[in-house]
Protein backbone atom coordinates (compact mmCIF):
# COMPACT_ATOMS: atom_id res chain seq x y z
CA UNK A 1 0.00 0.00 0.00
CA UNK A 2 1.30 3.32 -0.40
CA UNK A 3 0.31 7.02 -1.47
CA UNK A 4 -0.16 8.41 -5.35
CA UNK A 5 2.61 10.58 -6.21
CA UNK A 6 1.78 14.28 -4.90
CA UNK A 7 2.89 15.72 -8.15
CA UNK A 8 0.84 13.12 -10.11
CA UNK A 9 -2.28 14.34 -7.58
CA UNK A 10 -1.70 17.97 -8.31
CA UNK A 11 -1.77 17.33 -12.41
CA UNK A 12 -4.90 15.95 -11.62
CA UNK A 13 -6.17 19.77 -10.21
CA UNK A 14 -6.65 22.19 -13.29
CA UNK A 15 -6.43 25.80 -11.63
CA UNK A 16 -8.22 28.77 -13.30
CA UNK A 17 -8.39 32.39 -12.82
CA UNK A 18 -11.98 34.16 -12.91
CA UNK A 19 -13.68 37.20 -11.69
CA UNK A 20 -14.60 36.14 -8.56
CA UNK A 21 -11.14 34.59 -7.88
CA UNK A 22 -9.23 31.45 -8.19
CA UNK A 23 -11.26 28.38 -9.15
CA UNK A 24 -9.62 24.99 -8.55
CA UNK A 25 -11.16 22.17 -11.00
CA UNK A 26 -10.33 18.58 -9.85
CA UNK A 27 -10.17 16.35 -13.12
CA UNK A 28 -9.32 13.41 -11.32
CA UNK A 29 -11.36 10.52 -12.62
CA UNK A 30 -11.79 7.67 -9.74
CA UNK A 31 -12.45 3.72 -11.37
CA UNK A 32 -13.40 1.27 -9.23
CA UNK A 33 -10.73 -1.29 -10.24
CA UNK A 34 -8.24 -0.74 -7.27
CA UNK A 35 -6.52 -3.52 -6.39
CA UNK A 36 -5.85 -4.17 -2.10
CA UNK A 37 -4.12 -6.66 -1.28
Amino acid sequence: MGLPNVKSVADDFTIESGRNGTTVVCTIELHPNHEEE
